[in-house]
């Protein structure tokens, strides 16, 4: 065996592997042409080395910022599960601003199916990035591999720029009695002194865990203990009696319920060990009352401590503990503001047990609400958001594209990729307001994942009165970005104990998940982007996929695709090979934002890549024209997107058709839309509408009519406004 090498279980030798063989050890102690023949497709900055006299590895250097990838097809199975790891060091490796992504040296597991081709999915861990010496990086798992995929892709390489070796490669599949997260705490067969225990174990990327204690290895019910928890620690759901225990983890998928079942490991209660600490969790709602009573979890049912709470500088008085529950309230008025809470459970000769939040009282800026769940409402009154990622200056402080193009809803990744201050959050938020616009207002990544709720909520705090905010976006894509449906949860709840008066946003990128993240926030979004490969009615597919997830009752938006993705992974080999960016299309972005309206978004936001993969407005006019032309059009038609929706405003149409349609005034707007690349012909029949005349809203040409009936030509992904 390798120096440093790590099995997952009985492994096939090296020289005796095919491509075809799991479980797969690589070594990389054959030559190139060996690893050719054994499937292996590495480019010219792929060589074999040897560093500091060790076994000989594979060393990929990439000094042009872009990707580099050594790639590996493995033959898997539709119904299981795969994980890899791999050792790895880096040499400046970093940023390139050529670069597609930066992401670093990484080890990639994708998805493709029986032929080789790419199929959405797979995981994506995050890269190593600067100089490091050997350490092993981990898939720690996929999802359930569905049917239409056929291999893992493996992918070693480099995003950006750099030298990156990589050495003892390992591909398994995780299989019932796996051995599971790497546990931490409570050591192999370890006494501990209290009756719950401190769990502790190696997190894989993105999952909650199920923890069960049972007193027999079978785990049967009667004797289990179980409760999920998210991050890499947490403690039994109820007190353990004196004795052995066995523990499992096991890791909670979102769109398949759980990783197959592992290993169980074995500790011991100390025969005088202690119902101790208990759960302290905040559970308060935002109030002005200037006494408000609140509220926190306190158990498991049956603990005993003595409990000590201030707010801000005012001590609090227990009203009742009772049912799992505490509440207290202020001794004295509190002023409105943002008031850290600090309740401290104390026991003699036992370590205390502190949990803080935050407590606003502080009015909001705006009131956001939802009339019949859907229509968006800013103090009562409608607001269709349509909405974008950046300005096209990628400037915080101007908001010059967004306004020439009507948008009235923005955003900067700013406020994601570092934390920043209140006092520069605002300047921000005050500029968006003078210029008549709204915000959805994102969260520190970092904070997220650290899962530091205490800075979170003084952050919401901070800013919940400023009238510019209309919602606040949690995360990109968090079902791809480690995180868990049950850590979106808790962020949710953190930010509404502070700002129950905005609703939180995230958009999500994998429909087969949406359902399960669908309680996640109040307002899902997702991000179809067709384009250049797939048909624009992906947009329609998404977006139903979306509805079906959380219901007719709730809000749903759709992110719709202004950037030209064939610019995202090589913008320069881009350039050369299709010359300026001009996807989509004017005739798409107009298709695209019909066919999410027709399956029933409730409002639209476009995103576009920012300046280092091209110049929005000044590479892209044709795609940002389109953009403009669209935006303002559905400034012109927001009484109508405004309008209530009315089971009369459905229509049947054959195929490739679609219809949107609403009623203001007396008017009724109805959109039609071509879906396919190819030219049609609608037979269309206005009768069940009585309409006996009918107008081009956009040309205002009469269309003719003959008892309600009429004969319309579309072009290619053409959008038609009729309106009677």
């Amino acid at each position: 065996m390798k120096r440093g090498m790590m099995l997952f279980g009985a492994l096939a030798a090296i020289g005796t592997l095919t491509a075809a063989q799991l479980p797969l050890e690589e070594g990389f102690e054959d030559d190139l042409a060996t690893l050719r023949g054994r499937g292996w497709t590495l480019h010219s900055t792929a060589s074999l080395a040897r560093y500091d006299g060790g076994s000989q590895c594979l060393r990929i250097e990439v000094p042009d910022g872009q990707k580099r990838y050594a790639e590996l097809f493995i033959p898997v199975e539709a119904g299981k599960f795969y994980r890899a790891e791999v050792r790895m060091r880096a040499e400046e490796v970093k940023a390139h601003p050529e670069a597609g992504s930066n992401r670093g040296a990484v080890i990639f597991l994708q998805w493709a199916d029986h032929q080789k081709k790419h199929v959405s999915g797979g995981a994506f861990p995050r890269g190593l990035r600067g100089t490091h010496g050997w350490t092993t990086r981990r898939v720690s798992h996929t999802n359930r591999i569905p049917e239409n995929v056929g291999y893992l892709h493996v992918l070693l390489g480099v995003e950006g720029q750099g030298t990156a070796w990589f050495d003892d490669l390992r591909v398994s599949e995780i299989a019932p009695g796996w051995d599971g997260p790497a546990l931490l705490q409570p050591t192999a067969g370890e006494t501990v002194p209290s009756q719950r225990p401190g769990v502790a174990w190696e997190e894989m990327s993105g999952l909650s865990y199920r923890l069960e204690f049972s007193r027999d290895g079978r785990f049967s019910p009667e004797t289990t203990i179980a409760g999920e928890v998210s991050g890499a620690t947490g403690r039994p759901a109820g007190w353990l009696a004196p004795g052995e225990w066995h523990l499992r983890i096991t890791p909670l998928l979102a769109r398949d319920n759980a990783l197959p079942t592992p290993l169980a490991h074995r500790f011991t209660v100390a025969a005088d060990a202690v119902a101790w600490p208990p759960d302290l969790e905040p559970r308060w709602a935002w109030s002005d009352a200037p006494r408000p009573e609140l509220a926190a979890r306190f158990g498991p049912p049956g603990v005993k401590a003595n409990l000590a709470i201030t707010i801000g500088d005012i001590p609090a008085r227990i009203l009742s503990l009772a049912d799992g529950i505490v509440r207290f309230q202020p001794t004295a008025d509190l002023p409105a503001g943002v008031h850290e809470v600090r309740i401290e459970a104390t026991l003699p000769d036992r370590d205390p047990v502190v949990s803080e939040g935050i407590f606003c009282n502080k009015q909001p800026g705006s009131r956001v609400t939802f009339r019949d769940g859907r229509t968006t409402l800013v103090d009562g009154k409608p607001f269709f958001p349509l909405g974008t990622y950046r300005d096209p200056s990628d400037r915080t402080d101007t908001f010059d594209g967004v306004l020439a193009a009507g948008f009235n809803l923005t955003h900067d990744y700013l406020f994601e990729h570092s934390p920043q201050t209140v006092e520069t959050t605002r300047a921000y938020l005050d500029a968006a307001h003078a210029a008549g616009l709204k915000v959805f207002l994102g969260i520190a990544r970092k904070k997220i994942h650290d899962r530091d709720g205490l800075w979170i909520q003084r952050w919401v705090a901070e800013l919940m009165d400023h009238p510019a905010i209309l919602t606040w976006y949690l995360m990109d894509e968090p079902e791809i970005r480690g995180m868990s449906a049950e850590d979106m949860r808790r962020i949710h709840d953190l930010v509404h104990m502070v700002d129950p008066f905005r609703p939180t946003s995230v958009v999500y990128c994998k429909p087969g998940v949406f359902a399960d993240w669908a309680d996640c926030q109040d307002l899902h979004w997702n991000d179809p982007y067709p384009l250049p490969n797939r048909p624009l009615t992906m947009v329609e597919d998404w977006t139903r996929q979306g509805r079906a997830a959380v219901g007719e009752t709730r809000p749903l938006w759709t992110v719709l695709q202004g950037h030209d993705y064939r610019f995202w992974q090589d913008p320069k080999a881009a350039w050369e090979a299709h010359g300026a960016p001009n996807q989509p299309s004017p005739e798409h972005t107009r298709c695209m934002t019909f066919l999410a309206l027709a399956a029933g978004t409730d409002g639209l936001v476009w995103y576009w890549g920012p300046r280092s993969k091209y110049r929005m407005v000044e590479d892209a006019p044709e795609a940002w024209g389109g953009i403009v032309v669209m935006v303002q059009l559905l400034r012109r038609l927001e009484p109508w997107l405004n309008a209530p929706r009315n089971p009369a405003d459905a229509i049947e149409l054959p195929e490739p058709f679609r219809a949107w349609s609403r009623v203001h005034d007396g008017q009724r707007l109805l959109a039609l839309v071509n879906s396919g690349p190819e030219p049609a012909t609608l037979s269309l029949d206005l009768a069940p509408w009585q309409a006996t005349a009918a107008t081009d809203h956009e040309t205002g040409e009469p269309v003719p009519l003959q008892q309600g009936q009429t004969t319309l030509e579309f072009t290619p992904h053409q959008v038609r406004l009729l309106r009677f």
